[in-house]
C-alpha cells in the first residue's frame, strides 16, 4: 500500500515475510529520495489493511482489522506534540454505533472535515466528524464493504462490496450518507463474510482497499476485478469494462489514477510468466498503452533500506 500526500511524502505499509510477519509504516521524502526514519512507525506484527492521508496536515489514518480497530497518526507519529493533531487517536468503537469489527478502509473527505470508515465485519460504512471524533450517520449497506472512495467535489462515497461469491456490488451514497444508486459486476471471490477469520491466508484473499479509485478532475471510478479493469463515466452514466487477458494479465489488484493524464494504473499478473506488472490503461478504459515489469531487488536501488 503506497499513499501519495500534499507535502511529497508518501507512506507505506510495509509488510516483510520472514519467520513471523512484521509489520512498518514508514515515510519517504519524494524530493530528497530518502526515508524519513525518525517518522517509522514499527508495528510489532501488527497488519494494516489501509492506509489513507488527510491532504491539508499530512496526518494519516489505519485500518487494522484484526484488531477491530482504526488509528490516526499525526504526519510524525513519533513527534506527536508538535504537530496539528497533537496526538495518536484510536477508534474502536464510537457512541450509539457500537464496536468496529473487522475495519478493512478508512478514507477523509478532507474538504469536509470527515472521516468515512468500512466497518466491513458489521457491514456498513460509518461517517465520522473528526473535529469531535463522534460517529454522526452511518450507511447500511448491507455487504461485506472492502473498498471507499470519497468524491471530494460533492462529498459522496462510493462503496465497493463482496455480494456473493461471484458478483461484486458497488454503492454510491450522497455527503448525508443518503443511498443513491448501486451497479453489480461479475468477479470470483474466495472469501465471505461468512468465514471472516484472523489470519493472513483470509486477508490475502480479501481484494484490497486499493482496487478501487475515484478521478475527481473528470467524474470516474476505477475499479479491478480478476482479469477485469472497469471505468463507470459518473457524469454520462455509463461503465466502461475492459478484459485484460487479451493482453495476457489477470489477477488484477489495485487501480490508481494520474489526475493529468486522465490513464489508469493497475497492478496485475502475467498469464505467461506468473509476474506481476503495472499496466497504464487509456483514460477511456479501451487499451492498454503500456505494461513494465520492476525485478525485485535487494541493493542500493532501495530508498534508504525500504
Amino acid at each position: 500500500m503506497i499513499h501519495l500526500g500534499t507535502y511529497g511524502f508518501i507512506q507505506l505499509a510495509v509488510q516483510c515475510r520472514l519467520k513471523i510477519m512484521s509489520i512498518q509504516i514508514k515515510t519517504i521524502n519524494l524530493v530528497e529520495q530518502e526515508a524519513i526514519i525518525d517518522r517509522d512507525v514499527n508495528l510489532n506484527g501488527e497488519h494494516v489493511q489501509s492506509v489513507n492521508i488527510y491532504q491539508t496536515d499530512g496526518s494519516f489514518v489505519t485500518a487494522e482489522p484484526f484488531n477491530n480497530r482504526i488509528i490516526w497518526y499525526p504526519q510524525n507519529p513519533n513527534n506527536v506534540e508538535n504537530t496539528i493533531l497533537g496526538k495518536i487517536q484510536t477508534f474502536d468503537s464510537f457512541a450509539g454505533y457500537g464496536y468496529l469489527y473487522f475495519p478493512l478502509d478508512a478514507r477523509f473527505d478532507y474538504a469536509r472535515r470527515i472521516l468515512w470508515v468500512a466497518d466491513s465485519g458489521n457491514m456498513r460504512v460509518l461517517k465520522v466528524d473528526i473535529n469531535t471524533g463522534s460517529a454522526i450517520d452511518v450507511a447500511e449497506n448491507g455487504y461485506f464493504v472492502t473498498s471507499i472512495a470519497v468524491d471530494i467535489n460533492d462529498g459522496s462515497l462510493y462503496v465497493k462490496s463482496i455480494k456473493n461469491s461471484t458478483t461484486g456490488i458497488i454503492q454510491h451514497y450522497s455527503r448525508l450518507a443518503d443511498f443513491q444508486e448501486s451497479f453489480e459486476f461479475s468477479c470470483n471471490y474466495d472469501t465471505t463474510i461468512d468465514n471472516i477469520a484472523d489470519t493472513y491466508s483470509y486477508i490475502f484473499s480479501v481484494p484490497l482497499p486499493s482496487s478501487m479509485v475515484f478521478d475527481h478532475v473528470r467524474k470516474r471510478l476505477w475499479w479491478v476485478g480478476n482479469e477485469m479493469i472497469y471505468m463507470a463515466d459518473t457524469i454520462n452514466r455509463n461503465i466502461v469494462p475492459y478484459s485484460m487477458a487479451s493482453d495476457g494479465f489477470g489477477m488484477a489488484r489495485s487501480v490508481d489514477v494520474d489526475f493529468a493524464s486522465g490513464n489508469a494504473f493497475i497492478i496485475a499478473k502475467s498469464i505467461g510468466n506468473n509476474m506481476w506488472h503495472i499496466l497504464q490503461a487509456f483514460r477511456d478504459n479501451n487499451a492498454i498503452v503500456s505494461t513494465t515489469y520492476v525485478e525485485k531487488q535487494w541493493t542500493s536501488s532501495r530508498v534508504n533500506g525500504v
